[in-house]
């Protein structure tokens, strides 16, 4: 059938015909047979992704940078906690008041390090606390 379904292709076989539809039945049935007589899985994504890489000499360290913690803080934190010691990151929210060498948070007292108070001092502006 298979040497049948090939001469017909070669033969250019024109559409809306009786060869045509010939054809097509055949092509369903071998189709239909194939199918249930051999079955192709479907791949586990992971596992062709993995021999993709595997084939290309590629490998996890190809895709993933590590991230340190400072990188980790840079991306979550700065928008919503500063550092004002080296012990002490807070959240912006819950500042109350700031004065140059400490916050007030929740009615507590913390002081502000060194090397911080700048930083605080931009904060204050942008959140207008005295």
């Amino acid at each position: 059938m298979f040497d049948w379904v090939d001469s017909q292709f070669d033969a250019n076989v024109l559409p809306n015909t009786p060869e045509s539809d010939t054809l097509e039945m055949a092509i369903l049935l071998i189709k239909d047979y194939e199918d249930k007589n051999y079955r192709i899985p479907f791949p586990n994504p992971i596992e062709a992704i993995k021999n993709k890489m595997k084939d290309k000499g590629l490998k996890h360290k190809n895709f993933v940078k590590p991230l340190v913690a400072r990188r980790m803080f840079l991306l979550y934190f700065t928008n919503n906690y500063v550092r004002i010691h080296r012990s002490y990151i807070i959240s912006k929210s819950k500042i109350e008041k700031i004065s140059r060498n400490s916050v007030w948070l929740l009615g507590n007292e913390i002081p502000v390090g060194a090397s911080y108070e700048n930083k605080l001092m931009e904060i204050r502006e942008l959140l207008r606390l005295s």
